[in-house]
């Protein structure tokens, strides 16, 4: 949203500038799937091809046992063999950097080491000050910053964030590291959803070259939000032990 926000405005003529609390750094973290919608947006924006070069798209979806039974299989509705109409998965960095880029080449500043910590409001601007001492002043603010929005709380005080009674793990890894059968399915065009009972393993790929080219991600639903001192200075065999 925050990258499409600048883009806009740049089109528009309206100058922006962005304030980071950390300098960006290249963590190998996650993948998430991009809509047709947004495909389609990623084109407006002229980085289509980089993003081709850097995704995925399957064709289905399969539903599996832990056995590898197969339940169902869902066509993804991907009707036309031009990238442009299709959704893909990607790795969260890599989208992060080709838009950074984007942003750079277009002059947008982008302010690293402002930690948000007060904001100011009046009927026509509003000042944000950060925790160096510096501070600066616009028109409006526009809060991209998270589940945990430090504007969200500086605007609305009293609002929490709701336990969505479930969690999820996500992470990247390799296709040479699966059975061969999974990982040529994943290579051919599937998606694939392990299911146990109150559990469930996504699995796509999401690189076309890279190394860490398998997203995974694991949820369930639990009716009460687990303390996070229990997942604290834990080693990954009692993490296995817990999920």
């Amino acid at each position: 949203m925050g990258f499409r926000l600048l883009f806009s405005l740049k089109k528009a003529g309206i100058k922006s500038e962005v304030f980071e609390t950390f300098p960006y750094t290249r963590v190998e973290e996650s993948s998430f799937r991009i809509n047709k919608s947004g495909v389609n947006i990623l084109n407006e924006l002229g980085v289509l091809d980089k993003i081709k070069k850097n995704s995925h798209s399957a064709d289905s979806l399969r539903l599996l046992t832990t056995n590898n039974d197969e339940l169902a299989k869902f066509n993804l509705m991907q009707r036309s063999s031009a990238f442009s109409d299709r959704s893909i998965f990607m790795k969260r960095s890599d989208l992060i950097e080709i838009l950074l880029d984007e942003v750079k080449q277009l002059g947008i500043t982008i302010n690293s080491h402002k930690k948000l910590i007060k904001l100011d409001q009046s009927e026509n601007s509003v000042t944000a000050y950060f925790e160096d001492g510096s501070n600066a002043e616009g028109s409006i603010i526009v809060g991209a910053d998270g589940l945990n929005s430090t504007v969200r709380k500086q605007i609305y005080s009293d609002s929490q964030v709701s336990y969505a009674k479930s969690w999820a793990l996500y992470g990247l890894a390799s296709l040479d590291d699966m059975k061969s059968e999974i990982a040529t399915d994943l290579e051919t065009g599937d998606e694939m959803i392990y299911v146990d009972q109150n559990f469930a393993l996504f699995l796509a790929k999401s690189h076309p070259t890279s190394n860490l080219n398998l997203s995974w991600q694991v949820s369930s639903y639990n009716e009460r939000k687990l303390p996070k001192q229990d997942h604290e200075l834990k080693n990954e065999d009692i993490i296995k032990k817990k999920i």
